[in-house]
């Protein structure tokens, strides 16, 4: 079971050492020279000649956003979503942890 259970340790180790990393990691990084170099490796493998250098778009900058903003429009449906889902895992939790001590005592038998 040892030797089973580490062969995905092993591919991951050898992953590690032989895939080059992600070319949008690096360009969010600012290591574009590496992301280029990457993605020119790539390029090479597959097509005989190179593409076309992509165009770098700059994101929009932040908003900021309000608080009743979550009570509004699309994020309404959301966070109602999110509020129930986690009102649900925390009541079946703590109604479980504490109900536990009364399925011991008349279930199991314990006292």
């Amino acid at each position: 079971m040892f030797v089973f259970g580490g062969i995905p340790a092993l591919a991951a180790i050898y992953a590690w050492f032989v895939l080059p990393e992600s070319p949008p990691w690096l360009a969010d990084r600012g290591r574009y020279d590496e992301a280029d170099k990457v993605v020119r490796e790539i390029e090479n493998q597959k097509w005989p000649q190179p593409l076309e250098a992509p165009e770098r778009i700059t994101p929009p900058p932040p908003e900021q956003m309000r608080f009743d903003e979550l009570f509004s429009g699309i994020y309404l449906r959301h966070t109602l979503m999110v509020w129930t889902a986690w009102l649900c895992a925390f009541f079946v939790a703590y109604g479980f942890s504490l109900w536990l001590p009364t399925l011991y005592m008349k279930i199991g038998g314990c006292r």
